[in-house]
């Protein structure tokens, strides 16, 4: 690509195919795809792919953007070779001239490294490349002037179109987030904490008839140092929940759901987070025959 951008190579005199070094293997046509499996939105010779699209997901909607986002590519390259033809330039010469100046222009988005590497992140900071690792980031840059003006130039959406659209997306991720957030609440205060309690009691009943077991006494110091944490945990979570309803009460007829998705992402994730930690704990200090749920170990080994 350099050596192109740099004229040193005619595009009709690019290697096309692999060089194994080995005569008596076949010759293997070389893939204008990503270098490897490690981009987090692959293009794939003739497709992009959506890398672990969950279940509730929807691709239509990132497809109605990449199918726009085309649509305005082509009529830029067409317009630009149209302007070349009236030059002069044959159309072999103003196809080149085209996408020389396109990879020129844009090559700083192409990379063949680690997509999911903290060094990508560096690298696309130097690169002047967006890295937004929330929703609500993402959904900021929905109606900013540039997408505005090409959803209206390729006629697809209009401004209000656009407009209701992020606040559905922020609505949705705010319920999404507070529909596992009281998930989260509901099995840890009606099944965790409370089969961990019933173990603690039956540990510390142990732990009298052992009087001279340390063990014993210490492993019951843990689990209750434990439950109290997750308890703390579920009060924090209760609390941000409570205070997220409040926010999005406030903001939902205002039209201001990024304020009510903000908050889900900072406060809720984080506190259901915290709560986790401490449920993943007690997990490892629970009898398996008193814990409530299927483990880990449960789910990943055992195929019955």
């Amino acid at each position: 690509m350099n050596k192109f951008i740099a004229k040193d190579k005619n595009p009709r005199e690019i290697e096309l195919t692999i060089d194994l070094g080995v005569p008596s293997l076949p010759i293997i046509r070389r893939q204008a795809t990503d270098r490897n499996r490690t981009s987090t939105f692959a293009f794939t010779g003739n497709k992009f792919e959506f890398r672990a699209v969950g279940s509730s997901q929807n691709p239509s909607r990132s497809n109605m953007t990449l199918n726009t986002i085309m649509a305005e590519s082509i009529k830029d390259l067409t317009d630009q070779l149209e302007v070349e033809l009236k030059k002069g330039s044959s159309k072999d010469q103003a196809m080149e001239k085209v996408a020389r100046d396109t990879l020129l222009a844009h090559k700083r988005i192409i990379f063949n490294g680690n997509g999911y590497s903290p060094e990508w992140q560096e690298e696309a900071k130097k690169r002047g490349l967006f890295n937004l690792k929330t929703t609500p980031e993402a959904l900021k840059q929905l109606n900013q002037k540039k997408n505005l003006e090409l959803f209206e130039k390729t006629k697809v959406l209009n401004g209000e179109e656009l407009k209701a659209r992020k606040h559905v997306f922020e609505e949705e991720y705010y319920k999404k987030i507070a529909i596992e957030g009281k998930t989260l609440r509901h099995m840890a205060a009606n099944q965790i904490l409370p089969a961990a309690a019933r173990y603690a009691t039956e540990l510390g009943t142990s732990a009298a008839h052992l009087k001279d077991s340390k063990y014993a006494s210490r492993a019951l110091g843990v689990l209750s140092s434990s439950i109290d944490s997750a308890y703390s945990g579920l009060h924090e979570l209760e609390k941000q929940l409570a205070e997220g309803a409040k926010v999005h009460g406030h903001t939902e007829g205002e039209g201001n759901s990024i304020r009510a998705a903000e908050f889900a992402e900072k406060k809720v994730l984080n506190a259901m987070n915290e709560l986790r930690e401490h449920l993943d704990k007690l997990e490892t200090l629970v009898a398996a025959d008193r814990w409530p749920l299927p483990t880990y170990h449960e789910m990943l080994f055992q195929q019955e």
